[in-house]
């Protein structure tokens, strides 16, 4: 901790290091992830685990290793680099405060308004006689919309100012427009409380002051990594490695991993050997492989089987999804995240059926679809066989325009079992193209829920236009721009 607030003070010289207080951020551990590598393979994810929850987040990491990951595993007791590692996945939550101020003299939206007022003719007369010429102005004629269209002119000719202020919000996402336009509305219904008690005569000054604060949650997924090898740097790791008195049985880590397993211990020490071990046992000639899957038999009457790769077949980034479990009889294959690394797995290729389990990086229950294969070679997963559902957000059309921004407020509500959602979405000018897809979990191959969504739009010239909340049990959220 020390040499942090160092760090700090030599970035920042003016800061009194007395002043500096660090504290251990609030993360929330998702997964404890253990991976193995060597120098020509990357560390690759080898199993999964669950922290205690409470600081600082203790994981007991008891797992059985195959006969490579535990050269890998000696190799980094010993100080190698790069072949054992513990990744945290962790979600860190941030709450910032915005502080918003507006205040000047309304005496000349006062003004404006009360003669908007008269002209729609309203008499104090017509008042107490029980005509509703005074309701009807107040609401029909939208008085709300013409005083904040008074506050930003008011705004642009300087009669009102606002002032914010920011502490601890680091991606604002329109959050601080937002608590702008909220103090805007809560002094347009003190302007309208003042234009009531008015008859025909507007003081010189009348001075308003708004102050609101809105709290900013900003949710951010970290992964942080540490080399097992690290732990030893002035200690020997093997120190500490106890033999176990019986024999462990070797994992099945891969369809490879299997038939090395089943086969002898001395008959199998070279990886490449076990390889073609299974690529002998289940390769039958390539007509067999190119056929349409209905016979399950080779001439020889044994099962037909092959390797089937699994892969996603759409791009995993920020998917709400931990690790994905792919079953087909005994055989099993895990794709975790960040990458989901495909992998294969023996199946009866065409026609055969998987399981599918889906683990996801919020609570809840797995979703299990059952899938058949639509090709021998290879199976690329899809969102609806994992419980998810894509959320597509375009703006292409309000951009065509020449809009400066639009911001989009986005709520998935399921109707069951998925997890609810709301995120906001903001396009500017600036950028490239007004489209923005992510994915909800809905713990079903179709949406199962609705969506909810209101936005707001920044034309090219004039002010900010609120459009009304709209509710759909579709996916794709299209903004059209005002006519």
């Amino acid at each position: 901790m020390d040499e942090r607030v160092a760090a700090i003070a030599n970035r920042f010289p003016d800061l009194d290091t007395d002043l500096i207080s660090l504290d251990a951020a609030p993360i929330e551990p998702q997964s404890v992830v253990l991976s193995s590598g060597d120098s020509e393979t990357p560390l690759t994810p080898i199993a999964t685990f669950q922290s205690s929850g409470l600081f600082p987040h203790a994981t007991l990491i008891n797992t059985t290793l195959t006969r490579q990951e535990k050269e890998r595993a000696l190799a980094a007791l010993a100080g190698q680099t790069g072949a054992l590692a513990v990744t945290y996945c962790c979600h860190l939550t941030i709450t910032g405060q915005i502080a918003v101020t507006l205040q000047g003299d309304v005496a000349p939206i006062l003004e404006k308004l009360l003669k908007q007022r008269q002209q729609y003719g309203h008499s104090d007369t017509a008042a107490r006689m029980g005509s509703n010429i005074k309701s009807s102005v107040m609401i029909d004629s939208a008085t709300l919309d013409d005083c904040l269209e008074q506050i930003e002119q008011a705004l642009a000719n300087g009669y009102l100012t606002v002032q914010t202020e920011q502490h601890n919000v680091f991606e604002q996402d329109g959050a601080v427009e937002d608590a702008i336009v909220t103090a805007k509305r809560l002094a347009a219904t003190q302007i309208l409380t003042r234009l009531e008690r008015l008859d025909r005569i507007v003081p010189d000054t009348s001075l308003i002051e708004i102050s609101t604060e809105e709290s900013v949650h900003q949710t951010y997924a970290l992964e942080l990594q540490t080399d097992i090898a690290s732990w030893f740097e002035e200690d020997n790791g093997l120190d500490y490695v106890q033999t176990s008195p019986v024999p462990i049985a070797e994992p099945e880590r891969s369809p490879l991993d299997s038939d090395d397993s089943d086969s002898d211990d001395s008959d199998s020490d070279d990886s490449d050997d076990s390889g073609e071990d299974s690529n002998d046992r289940s390769d039958p000639d390539d007509t067999d492989n190119d056929d349409s899957g209905d016979e399950d038999q080779q001439e020889d009457g044994t099962d037909r089987v092959m390797e089937t790769l699994i892969k996603l077949g759409f791009d995993p980034e920020d998917i709400p999804i931990s690790s994905i479990t792919v079953t087909c009889g005994e055989e099993k294959v895990t794709l975790r995240r960040p990458r989901f690394r495909a992998d294969t797995i023996l199946t009866k290729g065409k026609g055969d059926r998987i399981a599918v389990e889906t683990d996801y990086t919020r609570l809840g229950k797995n979703f299990i679809a059952d899938v058949s294969l639509e090709a021998d070679e290879t199976c690329l997963l899809t969102p609806e066989q994992l419980g998810i559902s894509p959320i597509t957000v375009d703006g292409t059309l309000v951009k065509s325009t020449g809009a400066r921004k639009a911001q989009v407020k986005v709520a998935y509500m399921p109707n069951e079992n998925g997890t609810k959602d709301r995120r906001t979405v903001t396009f500017y000018e600036r950028d490239e193209e007004w489209l923005k897809q992510w994915y909800v979990i809905s713990r079903s191959p179709e949406l199962a829920g609705t969506i909810a969504w209101s936005w707001t739009e920044t034309p090219a010239r004039g002010s900010s236009i609120r459009h009304d909340t709209v509710e759909t049990d579709q996916g794709d959220v299209v903004l059209r721009p005002t006519e």
